[in-house]
């Protein structure tokens, strides 16, 4: 039985009850920075957990969702930046 509670989807709205929705495949990609410094950073979103609110739908008719996600990142700088010894 899936997981619920009753959460509110934006500061401000009232209450409603979500229902806790299963991650069954993603495609997690990176997004790709070069900084003026010669360093890149790599980041990419990963969902930890999805929650669909019962009743509430979205202009176009789509169900409103919560999702809570971590922020994964990677750094690679030239060696004039990096800690010496």
């Amino acid at each position: 039985m899936p997981e619920k509670r009753v959460m509110s989807p934006l500061p401000g709205m009232p209450e409603s009850e979500a229902e806790k929705v299963e991650v069954v495949s993603s495609k997690e990609q990176w997004s790709v920075y070069s900084l003026n410094d010669g360093t890149t950073i790599q980041i990419k979103p990963t969902l930890t957990e999805v929650w669909r609110f019962s009743g509430l739908f979205d202009p176009e008719g789509n169900p409103i969702y919560q999702t809570k996600a971590i922020l994964v990142q990677t750094v690679s700088s030239p060696p004039d930046l990096r800690k010496k010894g």
